[in-house]
């Protein structure tokens, strides 16, 4: 069954019936919807089959500000109403309603009906459903990589997004219950120390792929595992901590049952001990085999990446219907299905980060400022993917006029004549997207700003600095002037084949005009 919003529905000899009793009987609900139908304050929705799109019942509503008064509500007499009811609370849900008032007659089956979902009586059978948008946090394992987690806790915090729940993986798991009181500082104390010797008590683990790779193939093959025991060292007062007073938040944390690769969730609860909670973050984030699996109860776990690496599902589960998942490792496993009433906001390093376990704290300190900058991007205070730029940033006018700017400049023009050509636009729109989170499609504002955005990619601008849109373009200008050499700026007629090899050009030429028009202004080249 699915919901649409429609007033073009003849109920005429159909068998149709209340939901609830808004009206004495059925006969006065079908005359009360001939009577609702024409009133402009009243809002329709019309409940279709999935198989045959045959109309299964209509709603009617009024709607003041977030509040909902449901006025009639109808349904094939076959249908299970509980089902009917689900759907439809689940839709106003997806709408962000805050409250639901239905006025009943005298049916008591109805009345206890509407006290076991949710309901409070109002009196004169008048009942309200108070909706809540509970706030979840995702933390994805990662290893190292998890201070980029800390840049984004204290970001939602400050923009007074403050987490119900907490599910953390692997390093995610241990800053999740470092947060359980909803203060960072014991995070961020602890990354500004943190290193390989205090986690694995060896100077490194792979600070290139290839060396990790060696290292994982030397472990699996000889079983020569890391201790746990300097993690444990580490963790333990942290846990003692937390649960030393009630939490503020629920926390879950997700390991892998060895050998079946099975999701497991673990639950902080009242009755939860110190020592308990240390073993199942330890099986949380015991990378396999790098670490050997833990035993707990008689069963085998090992890091729950294996399994569900960003478990939104669970987050959901547990009633969060706003989710903030931070996703800190490529090609992550996740179960992210999710009702539909469930709003989902990920959060992703824009940037490749380092050694996956290795512990640094000078890097751990670019990871937390990164995660701070994708947050604020993520939230709107900043624009920009890649870069911090000011939320009033707006390269539309590049996206617009990308082949006038490059017409502009005799040198530039045979990119012009490229890029006019469908194949070739597509094939860079294409390039533009191959990390980007979103599809650029016709938008001036998101091309535009891929394209400068890739470019300062290119001439290795700072990555930590707050732009403004002159600022950014000043610092390419600059830049291209400093790597002029090294950058191969067209000087001489370029094909379209060659355009088609490598995109590049493209930015290049953008940056040949930019350079050009410095001394007059940039806004020659955006008029």
């Amino acid at each position: 069954m699915r919901i649409v919003t429609s007033k073009q529905f003849n109920l005429a000899a159909k068998p149709y019936v209340q939901t609830l009793a808004f009206f004495a009987d059925d006969t006065q609900a079908r005359h009360a919807y001939k009577r609702l139908l024409g009133m402009p304050a009243v809002t329709v929705l019309t409940l279709l089959n999935d198989e045959s799109d045959a109309v299964d019942g209509v709603v009617f509503f009024e709607q003041h500000a977030k509040s909902v008064k449901l006025l009639l509500s109808i349904q094939r007499d076959n249908l299970n109403r509980h089902h009917v009811y689900q759907k439809l609370m689940r839709w106003f849900s997806q709408q962000r309603i805050t409250d639901l008032v239905v006025q009943l007659t005298a049916n008591y089956a109805d009345q206890h009906y509407l006290l076991s979902h949710g309901f409070t009586k109002l009196g004169n059978n008048s009942y309200q459903k108070h909706f809540t948008y509970p706030v979840g946090l995702v933390l994805g394992g990662g290893g190292a990589h998890g201070a980029f987690e800390t840049g984004v806790f204290d970001v939602l915090m400050e923009h007074n997004v403050v987490p119900n729940n907490i599910v953390g993986v692997s390093v995610g798991a241990i800053m999740g219950v470092s947060l359980l009181h909803l203060d960072s500082s014991q995070a961020h104390e602890t990354w500004a120390t943190l290193t390989t010797q205090k986690v694995y008590q060896t100077q490194k683990v792979g600070l290139t792929t290839l060396d990790f790779s060696i290292t994982i193939a030397d472990h699996l093959l000889r079983g020569n595992y890391f201790q746990k025991a300097s993690l444990r060292k580490i963790l333990e007062p942290v846990v003692a901590k937390e649960l030393a007073t009630p939490p503020l938040v629920k926390f879950a944390l997700v390991a892998t049952e060895y050998p079946k690769l099975r999701a497991t969730v673990f639950d902080i609860t009242p009755q939860t001990k110190n020592a308990e909670l240390v073993d199942w973050i330890l099986a949380s984030s015991a990378f396999y085999p790098i670490v050997d699996p833990v035993e707990i109860n008689g069963k085998k776990y090992i890091d729950g990446g294996y399994s569900d690496n960003v478990p939104i599902a669970v987050s959901a589960r547990q009633g969060s219907k706003i989710i903030y998942a931070v996703s800190i490792m490529e090609n992550s496993l996740m179960n992210a299905k999710v009702p539909a009433d469930v709003e989902v906001h990920m959060i992703k390093p824009a940037w490749p980060l380092g050694p996956l376990l290795d512990f640094i704290p000078a890097l751990s300190r670019e990871y937390t400022r990164l995660g701070e900058i994708r947050t604020r991007q993520v939230l709107g205070e900043y624009a920009g993917y890649y870069y911090a730029l000011t939320a009033d940033t707006d390269f539309s006018w590049l996206g617009h006029k990308l082949i006038s700017t490059l017409a502009s400049e005799p040198v530039t023009a045979t990119i012009a004549v490229a890029v006019q050509k469908p194949a070739v636009k597509l094939a860079f729109k294409l390039w533009l997207e191959q990390t980007a989170q979103q599809p650029l499609g016709d938008d001036d504002r998101q091309y535009g700003l891929a394209i400068i955005e890739r470019l300062a990619k290119r001439l290795e601008l700072d990555k930590f600095k707050l732009y403004t849109s002159a600022e950014f373009i000043d610092a390419i200008v600059a830049a291209g002037q400093t790597k002029h050499a090294e950058l191969g700026l067209p000087t001489k007629t370029i094909t379209t084949a060659q355009v088609l090899a490598n995109p590049e050009i493209i930015l290049l030429g953008v940056l040949y005009v930019l350079s050009k028009q410095a001394k007059k202004g940039i806004m020659k080249v955006i008029n």
